[in-house]
């Protein structure tokens, strides 16, 4: 909870703490950062997918070739509709705004406490639903994790100092990105970092470690990427 409390305050405390502070070799140099005009975008209203339609092959072809020369790319027109993304962006907001003292009643570093949360999804058998509706729906469905992250602005004149992330690639086979409209992640592109820049509405997709192994028939490496949480200026 301490460690909560501090990312929450102010900046002066961020700068005193080392907790945040990255090690020399993990931090990219920002004035080093170039920016990329745009990444390949993949436009879903323009390819219904179907197996004898030749724009599906072409979404196909495209998404293969924005893997293998960025290693990410972005899709719009996915039918999750403006409005709802807004409001989902509204509600994280205020919620990483309430008090740390609210924030953290659902917060918590000690792994067991968690159970008092996942007992709260036995309340779906008051909903006078299926008791196995979830274990039905489920069963045969990838696994799926929702996740919203909060970085506070990191402290000047050395913004590098306290990155949200060290550098990484993710552990699952793809991570679906909504950026607010902070220009805040960096991606290697040809051995150096670039800003991805934002582009409303549209998902980020970044390929991750578990399609790296499970597919041989790509041999380029994964996109490695952090957040910068120093805020845009003018």
């Amino acid at each position: 909870m301490n460690s909560f409390q501090l990312a929450n305050e102010s900046s002066s405390l961020l700068s005193l703490s080392p907790k945040f502070i990255l090690p020399e070799d993990k931090r990219p140099q920002l004035s080093d950062v170039t920016s990329l005009d745009s990444i390949p975008i993949i436009d879903l209203s323009d390819h219904g997918y179907n197996d004898d339609n030749p724009s599906s092959s072409l979404m196909v072809q495209k998404i293969s070739q924005a893997c293998e020369e960025y290693e990410f790319f972005q899709i719009v027109n996915h039918g999750i509709p403006e409005q709802f993304c807004t409001k989902m962006m509204t509600a994280i907001t205020d919620l990483f705004n309430l008090p740390p003292e609210q924030i953290g009643q659902l917060y918590t570093t000690d792994p067991p406490k968690n159970t008092k949360l996942y007992n709260n999804y036995l309340h779906v058998e008051g909903l006078g639903i299926e008791e196995d509706c979830l274990l039905k729906t489920l069963r045969h469905q990838p696994r799926l994790r929702a996740q919203s992250n909060f970085y506070p602005p990191s402290p000047d004149p050395e913004p590098e100092l306290t990155l949200g992330l060290p550098v990484h690639t993710d552990f699952n086979a793809l991570t679906i990105v909504l950026q607010s409209d902070v220009s805040d992640l960096l991606v290697i592109k040809d051995g150096k970092w670039v800003a991805v820049p934002v582009n409303p509405n549209a998902f980020v997709i970044n390929l991750g470690d578990q399609i790296q192994v499970s597919t041989v028939c790509f041999s380029y490496s994964l996109s490695t990427f952090f957040y910068k949480t120093y805020a845009s200026r003018d």
